[in-house]
Formats: structure tokens, sequence, C-alpha cells
């Protein structure tokens, strides 16, 4: 039979095993961190292994034991090499849900199991023969024969929850540099922060090193690092808790494919290295009178170009589980939303908050620029919204809490059917 070993700290190999100097038992995976698995066994792996199956949402791979990625240290020790599954696993765009909590990914190692030797009884010679008797002892028939057992296959399956320790959101615009102008550019804004899930797993780490962060233009194998419109931020970057940032990227109206590149460490223990591969999504390109404006340390709420494209929110359902709710002042507390994809296509959303009254503003939302996972025709999804409330009152409506579709930059309020009371 095979073990599976999948380290949190320092590990050692030898002849037998995995030896691992921190005895935490493994609970969950971080999105694109450097995972050691290993397979191991008291019998040689060779004749075991049959094959691996590693399943994160759409991202299905199987490996045979003789491919390239498994790493034999030796007969009784094997390794799954780590650089493998972060390009092809963790080479996903299901990191962007920003909830935090990436879903499972499951481990499925398939092996041989040779099952015990089965004997098959025979009937006694006087039973075949009754009028006959043996001539000697020596000939008289066995009444049971070994039978060859057949090998079989059998699994053993390890699966995780996988948790996203950065968010990243990408917004494309296209404008022209000034009103006459027959061609556009597209300027686009990388935005990037830690999750909530940072501050829950690791309450002693003040803040992560992000050691380099890469923007490359991509064709088919070709890619093109670009650089930032302004070099407002440095690398190696020291990111605390609340800490936000934006970098602003020029790219010319054909590009379609983009690629961005993060790595960074959490203490001595953690190397994650997060690959994202997405398409350039433009809407109409948008006039513009003045010259973009510079990076900036704090992300600013998305505003939609002010282009006449067809409504596509407005055919999508968003229902408030809780329509009416009271809360105390100071205290937060969770409104559940459902959306429901009734369009003819995919839904890219982005749910913020841009209050713009005074009363509108006594309510904040902690989970700001909170990123949907990809919604196709058909399907629902259910989030959770964190609000607290700085001041007693009533809000017939909280219009502030809104949704853009950044594929269509289409923008719909979603406030309208939640009352809130703070008392």
């Amino acid at each position: 039979m095979i073990d599976v070993v999948i380290p949190v700290g320092d590990f050692t190999i030898n002849d037998k095993g995995v030896s691992v100097s921190d005895k935490l038992s493994r609970s969950f995976i971080f999105f694109g961190e450097e995972l050691p698995v290993f397979i191991t066994s008291t019998e040689t792996l060779n004749r075991q292994l049959h094959s691996i199956t590693i399943n994160l949402k759409d991202a299905l791979v199987q490996i045979d034991k003789n491919a390239d990625c498994i790493i034999k240290h030796n007969d009784h020790v094997w390794q799954l090499d780590s650089s493998f599954i972060r390009k092809t696993v963790f080479n996903s765009d299901y990191l962007v849900n920003n909830t935090g909590q990436q879903g499972r990914i499951c481990f499925r190692f398939h092996y041989m199991k040779q099952m015990p030797k089965i004997e098959e009884t025979l009937l006694e010679a006087n039973d075949l023969l009754p009028s006959f008797k043996p001539l000697t002892e020596s000939l008289s028939v066995p009444t049971t024969l070994p039978v060859p057992s057949q090998p079989q296959l059998l699994t053993k399956t390890v699966e995780l929850p996988v948790y996203s320790l950065m968010n990243m959101r990408l917004r494309n615009v296209a404008i022209r540099p000034t009103r006459n102008s027959s061609t556009s550019q597209v300027i686009s804004s990388l935005d990037f922060q830690l999750a909530r899930k940072f501050e829950e797993f690791f309450a002693d780490e003040p803040s992560v090193t992000i050691e380099s962060l890469s923007y490359e233009l991509c064709d088919g194998n070709f890619k093109l690092p670009l650089e930032p419109m302004e070099k407002m931020v440095e690398f190696p970057l020291n990111m605390k808790r609340h800490d936000a940032y934006t970098i602003n990227y020029c790219l010319q109206d054909s590009t379609r494919i983009i690629n961005v590149t993060i790595n960074y460490k959490i203490g001595s223990t953690y190397n994650i290295h997060t690959s994202w591969e997405t398409e350039v999504c433009l809407g109409k390109p948008a006039a513009s009178k003045s010259v973009v404006s510079s990076n900036t340390s704090t992300p600013t709420f998305y505003s939609a170009p002010k282009i006449q494209l067809p409504r596509v929110l407005a055919l999508a359902q968003f229902h408030f589980l809780q329509q009416r709710v009271v809360v105390k002042k100071g205290v937060p507390f969770k409104v559940t939303l459902q959306i429901e994809n009734t369009t003819p296509r995919k839904l890219n959303l982005v749910i913020y908050h841009h209050p713009k009254t005074a009363l509108a503003r006594t309510l904040v939302l902690i989970t700001n620029d909170l990123k949907i996972p990809l919604l196709y025709p058909g399907s629902t999804f259910q989030c959770e919204l964190e609000i607290i409330a700085i001041t007693k009152a009533y809000h017939h409506n909280t219009k502030g809490i809104k949704v853009v579709d950044l594929d269509a930059s289409d923008v719909a309020d979603l406030g309208s059917s939640l009352s809130v009371l703070v008392k």
C-alpha cells in the first residue's frame, strides 16, 4: 500500500520515506504555492504506482507513472514536481474569486495491489472414481491447488481545500489620446492586495514579501515583458495586510492576451507563485480630453466609460435573501446575494460600493471590490457581502452597492431591494 506525504515545513528524504520536521498536519493548500507532494511505500513503487489524477474545478490532469514530472528519489520515495503543479493545475483564472476560498483540490493516486492467493478445492479421488483405489499413497490427488491472483487497481484519495492569499483584478479601458485622434490606446490597470484569508491564517505575520511582478504580452509561445507607465512601486515590496496597489500599463488596441505573474513569500515556509493569463476585454473606445492619471497606492472604485452599450445586466437576476435587516451600529453584519445568469453570454462581475449621499456613506462595504467567478449562461452563484454601519439610521435602500460587468462595461445598482435599520 502506498502513502502520501505533503509536508508543511522542512523535510528530509531517506531510503524509507520522508521525515517531516514540523509535526503539523496539512489541512489546506494555498493557491500557487510550491507544493511538495511525495508518494512513499515500503515496497518498490515501480511495481505499485500506476497513475495520478489531479482535479481542481475545471482543471483535470492525468499523469502516467513514467512521466517526466515524477521525480524518483529512490525505489520507495517518489515526488510530484512542484513546478508541474504550478504550471498546470494552478494555471487557472479560478484564482480571481476574491472570497478567499478557491474550492478543493483532489489528488487520486492509482496503484496496483497483489491480492492474497486463493486455493481452489478439488474433489477427492474416491468421489470421482469410487470403484478404484490409488495404487500407492504417492499417487493421491491433492485436494487443493494454488490459483495465481490478479493484481487489483486501487485508489488513494487526498482532498484538501485551496485558498488564495492575493486578490488581483485587471481593468482595461480604451481611450484616444486626443479628441480628434484616429488611433486608440488601452490603459490596463492591475489592482492587487492581500485577501482576508491572510489575516485569518497568519495572525502573527504583519506582511508578505513580494519578490517580483511581471506583466507580459502573449502571442502563442512568445511573451514580451511590458514596463509600467510610471515606476511608482519597487520590488521586492514589503506588503502589509491592508495595503493595496495599482499599476498602470499602456497597450495597443490590438493587444488581446496578457499574462500577470506575481511571486511572494510568507516567512520562511511558503513560497507562492501565481500566474494569471487573461484576455483584454474592451468595449467601444472612450474619448479622453486629458492625460491618464498615474499610479496610486490606493485603488479607486471602478467607473465605467460613458459609452452606449447593450444593457447586459438588465437581463440578469440579483436577489438579496435578506431584504430587511436590523443591525447594531459598529457591528459588522452579512447579507447573502444570489446571482442568476439569465443572459445569453458569460458575466465577468465585480461588486463594489459607491455611495453618493451622506446617509449612504454611513454604510461601509467591508467586502468591497468583490470579484465574482465567471458566470456562464444558466449558472447561479451565491456570495456574502459584509457591511458595517457607523451611524444609527434607517436606509430604505442601499443604492450605493453596485455591480459592474467588466467585459461589457455595464453597471447596475443592487441595493434598491435591501433595507437596513441601524440601532
